[in-house]
């Protein structure tokens, strides 16, 4: 393939944007594209899971992550390095991720090249519910998204969003070009309990199989994740069905700044002998946990997607989620999942007490669970969406 495409994006932490985006790189890179990843910032944590050399890898280190009040004044300091690095690869389609990187390719399209020229088809990459997590509630927020959006109707050329609710979240504040729809994926496997995620679960009951009822809730312990909203619900539902420690189990796999909240909620509840954190697990270790478990519950509260969701079923997992941005285009209620409206206490616990009181039943055929992932949610059927797209912006005349 002679198609040049550059991703760019703030950094490589641990996030769902990061972990897609680094899926689609190795993946263009194996079918023979030559792939370029320009971070603006640098890379955290996520070296290891890039296939592309390391010559293919740039790092700008502009100290900012997102746009705000200290980084959009600053972002002169990056247009003209960022600008020269493009004029160098030359690239025929740039993709920027996240809100950062969004804006700062549109000021080097629009500033760092003539208006008469046409360098490269410049792709915005949506992954959240961006105006749901951060509300233009000040005049200098609404003021920055009307430059914004001067510029990308300015230079923007495609759009994609992970799932139909970020595109309708970005719609009602904002224009795109060209949108398309690209939901998330991941890489098929089948991992089964055995590789490791029986024995963490035996050490987390302190005891042998069989278990009893284990919950797992993977995810950022982030606030946009629902965690305390979860805790507060589920010290209601023990209560109310006098549940003890030793019939249920909370499991919590990740890691975040609000961990301290959380175990201070959990402490003021005298909950501690109902939750266990893992910390961070590797992919196929949180694979075997949750197939392990008996329920994954998702209790988002803001969401663009949900990897987790679209992995559980993979697992064959019996799931329960909140409605929250594009969850309910992965979770279909009674079909292949349970859900809930995001928030609603009576509504999950109203949910929670049936699965509980049906655990010893097959709700769910855990082969529909999987078939739903294999028929809408692989690696190989996104990416087959997404160079078609790259075929085309490539070809179409901006």
């Amino acid at each position: 393939m002679g198609s040049k495409i550059v991703f760019v994006l703030p950094q490589l932490a641990m996030g769902g944007a990061e972990l897609q985006n680094i899926r689609q790189i190795n993946y263009l890179h194996q079918q023979g594209y030559t792939v370029y990843l320009i971070l603006t910032n640098n890379i955290v944590d996520l070296r290891e899971g890039l296939v592309i050399p390391e010559e293919q890898i740039f790092e700008l280190h502009f100290p900012y992550n997102y746009p705000s009040v200290k980084s959009i004044p600053s972002a002169f300091k990056v247009i003209r390095p960022l600008t020269k690095l493009l004029q160098q690869l030359a690239p025929h389609v740039v993709i920027a991720s996240l809100p950062l990187s969004q804006y700062l390719l549109r000021m080097v399209k629009r500033f760092g090249y003539s208006p008469q020229k046409a360098p490269f088809k410049l792709v915005a990459y949506h992954h959240s519910m961006q105006y749901e997590a951060n509300p233009l509630n000040t005049l200098g927020k609404r003021l920055f998204n009307k430059w914004n959006q001067w510029l990308a109707e300015q230079v923007d050329d495609y759009t994609l969003c992970v799932s139909k609710a970020v595109e309708q979240n970005i719609t009602n504040h904002f224009t795109l070009k060209r949108p398309l729809v690209l939901p998330n994926s991941t890489t098929t496997r089948n991992i089964p309990i055995t590789a490791g995620g029986q024995e963490l679960l035996a050490k987390a009951w302190a005891k042998k199989a069989p278990l009893p009822f284990t919950i797992i809730i993977p995810g950022r312990l982030h606030p946009s994740k629902g965690h305390l909203f979860f805790i507060q619900a589920f010290q209601q539902w023990i209560q109310k069905h006098h549940l003890q420690a030793d019939a249920i189990k909370v499991v919590i796999v990740g890691e975040g700044y609000i961990r301290k909240d959380l175990d201070d909620a959990i402490e003021e509840r005298d909950l501690q002998a109902y939750f266990h954190f893992t910390g961070n697990l590797d992919n196929d270790l949180l694979l075997s946990v949750m197939k392990a478990g008996d329920l994954v519950v998702i209790p988002s509260i803001n969401e663009g997607f949900g990897i987790v969701a679209i992995e559980a079923l993979m697992q064959s997992c019996l799931i329960l989620c909140s409605d929250a941005g594009g969850l309910p285009e992965v979770i279909q209620d009674g079909h292949n999942g349970y859900t809930f409206p995001k928030l609603n206490t009576n509504a999950l616990l109203e949910k929670l007490t049936f699965l509980y009181e049906n655990r010893d039943q097959t709700l769910i055929d855990p082969a529909l669970l999987r078939q739903s992932y294999l028929e809408r949610f692989t690696l190989e059927e996104q990416m087959k969406k997404l160079m078609v797209f790259l075929e085309i912006a490539e070809k179409v005349e901006s």
